[in-house]
């Protein structure tokens, strides 16, 4: 057994992967577990020695590898292409919250900082996102869908000149 998941309709969410298989998904550059390297160790229940050796190994994580994953989530397939395609409706704002979210790390990831694990309430980034999550009704024409596609575009460009290794395996496995 490799992965573990709650069932669907029992919060919260949660997975539970090997320590193989986690470090297999850290080096590809998976941006959920390396965005676990980033949660403060106060707010964890449980914590290893093991762990604690991988946190100061967090920035080096932080590549070329993980914006290209945080994008083609966002806008890919279950991100802003099945909002624009129509499919799904009853998950749009989900997604799109979703989408926003990553991009606003993808975004901080090119501008070299690290990406926000915990938006702050009052933050310009939590508001936008609370704005999607707590509306009724449907993306369309809100301009809320919009303004997700002008901000993947914004990531492109900073990834263009971003002055960031390209994998982290560049650094790791030397």
């Amino acid at each position: 057994m490799s992965v573990i998941k709650n069932p669907p309709g029992c919060p919260p969410d949660y997975t539970v992967l090997e320590v193989s298989r986690f470090a297999e998904h850290l080096l590809a550059g998976d941006p959920r577990m390396i965005e676990s390297l980033f949660i403060d160790l106060d707010k964890m229940v449980v914590s290893s020695r093991l762990w604690e050796s991988l946190v100061p190994l967090r920035d080096q994580m932080l590549c070329k590898t993980v914006v290209n994953k945080y994008l083609g989530d966002a806008t890919g397939k279950n991100g802003l292409s099945a909002i624009r395609k129509g499919s799904r409706r009853h998950k749009h704002r989900k997604m799109l919250y979703v989408a926003l979210r990553t991009l606003q790390n993808a975004l901080e990831i090119c501008r070299g900082s690290r990406p926000t694990v915990e938006r702050m309430p009052g933050s310009p980034a939590f508001e936008q996102i609370m704005k999607v999550r707590q509306c009724d009704g449907e993306v369309d024409g809100s301009g809320e869908l919009e303004e997700a596609e002008r901000l993947a575009e914004e990531v492109r460009q900073a990834l263009a000149v971003a002055d960031i290794r390209e994998s982290a395996q560049e650094d790791l496995l030397d």
